[in-house]
């Protein structure tokens, strides 16, 4: 019973090691997660630019391209829904910087499953390997 309780404890501390410095990679969903929600914010921003925009246009200041401005439209519309929900898709590893241990990705995004382009990102793994920090490219 001893030798299992002693087994038991060696591999319980074997794993929580492991645990502690998993390397994630690009499409991990803790990289992606705050990837998106960079990128939430980000489109927000320029959702409220555009519609700033767009008001200025109907006062006669300004003019917009109509087919940007419809798509533009729409993207806006599907993100400021309530039910919005913003993927990452087709991720690559572009290139994984050595010395920092910097991993460059890309990947599809798509708001309620409509394509909306390319994104890319950038994370490093936090000094204790707990955790990782996500940069969005814009």
């Amino acid at each position: 019973m001893k030798k299992i309780l002693q087994i038991f404890i060696a591999v319980v501390f074997i794993f929580g090691a492991v645990q502690q410095t998993m390397a994630y990679t690009c499409s991990d969903d803790i990289v992606k997660n705050q990837a998106i929600e960079l990128y939430r914010v980000s489109l927000k921003e320029l959702c409220n630019k555009f519609y700033g925009m767009k008001m200025l246009e109907s006062m006669g200041q300004g003019r917009m391209n109509l087919e940007e401005s419809q798509e533009m439209e729409k993207m806006c519309k599907n993100l400021m829904s309530k039910n919005s929900k913003l993927t990452i898709t087709k991720v690559m590893t572009t290139n994984i910087d050595k010395s920092t241990n910097k991993h460059n990705c890309i990947g599809l995004l798509e708001i309620n499953s409509n394509k909306q382009g390319k994104v890319i990102y950038t994370f490093q793994h936090t000094n204790d390997g707990k955790d990782v920090l996500v940069q969005i490219e814009e």
